[in-house]
């Protein structure tokens, strides 16, 4: 699938939900995890998937976390999408995310820039106090 800036999919596979996510034209590959709501306070879990590095001293390969990092909680609203928000190298997004059909093989990813900025509130914080 091509992906189109600031948006994404998870598909079911054998290995479990994996996909490719797009922000602000960064592309990362992502895995997601199915919760339930009432024992962990979310429906849905993204976060970036782990790369391997072979290791010459051991002969393995070592998982890790690439740079920059992602994480997302989501939950399930009413109307069947999933919603949350997540910081993204400084900046804050919203998501939301859905079902294709009714099979819930394929999940579509939409992700925006939120109105309210952090990291700009406290540039613009240290700017002025200084």
């Amino acid at each position: 699938m091509e992906l189109i800036n600031n948006h994404g999919y998870v598909k079911r596979t054998t290995k479990g939900f994996m996909g490719e996510l797009s922000i602000d034209g960064f592309e990362i590959d992502i895995q997601a995890t199915f919760w339930d709501k009432a024992s962990t306070g979310c429906d849905l879990w993204l976060q970036r998937k782990k790369k391997k590095i072979y290791e010459e001293k051991t002969n393995t390969f070592k998982s890790y976390i690439p740079k920059p990092y992602f994480e997302c909680y989501a939950i399930k609203g009413k109307d069947k999408i999933y919603r949350g928000e997540f910081i993204f190298i400084g900046f804050k997004y919203s998501l939301s995310s859905f079902w294709e059909d009714k099979t819930e093989k394929l999940l579509n990813i939409s992700i925006e820039r939120t109105k309210d900025q952090p990291i700009l509130d406290r540039l613009k914080e240290i700017k002025f106090t200084h």
